[in-house]
């Protein structure tokens, strides 16, 4: 073991490794934090992506006018919550494209509602809906847990979120006040 070396000056060439070593440190932690960063954003591209061709598709195939209306403002903003999230993995050199798929989970639920869609039945096409935003919430509050984003960047994870939130909260009690059998219910104490 080498003695300390107490009050005497650092040889340049250690000191040259030293910071050398230090700047390697500190360049891991920057490329794993940016990798994490870039993983997660593309994690919510691919959610996005498929939230907004799945509301898409239900906007040209629901035949009542104002879920046709809701369905078309959801999927025109989860398409620009795509491209804000595309742009910032873009701005860190990564390709937006290779966005990750969370093992197809969440285009399952849409295709699922492609069948709903095919059945015409209001209340399925809502319950289906409501699956894929539970999925959508679910992701962003995972990448707002699990990852320790940029205040910036989580600011605009966030308010996404929110807006997400809110959307599957309307869809939920669209989906509740169009069960068929709560309207027969109510029709019976009529």
């Amino acid at each position: 073991m080498r003695p300390v070396n107490r009050g005497r000056k650092v040889p340049k060439t250690r000191a040259v490794w030293l910071c050398a070593a230090i700047q390697c440190v500190a360049m891991t932690t920057d490329t794993t934090a940016s990798y994490d960063t870039i993983n997660c954003l593309q994690q919510l591209i691919s959610i996005s992506r498929d939230s907004e061709d799945g509301f898409r598709e239900a906007s040209r195939d629901v035949r009542n006018q104002d879920l046709k209306e809701l369905f078309a403002m959801i999927a025109q903003q989860r398409g620009e919550f795509g491209a804000e999230l595309k742009r910032i993995v873009s701005s860190l050199d990564e390709d937006p494209e290779s966005s990750k798929d969370l093992g197809g989970e969440v285009r399952l639920l849409w295709l699922e509602l492609k069948a709903a869609l095919s059945a015409g039945d209001e209340h399925t096409i809502l319950f289906e809906c409501e699956r894929g935003e539970d999925a959508a919430v679910n992701a962003y509050r995972d990448v707002l847990k699990d990852y320790n984003l940029p205040a910036d960047l989580r600011v605009m994870v966030e308010r996404q979120w929110e807006a997400v939130q809110k959307s599957h909260e309307r869809i939920r009690h669209l989906r509740i006040v169009s069960d068929p059998a709560k309207q027969a219910d109510s029709s019976k104490t009529q």
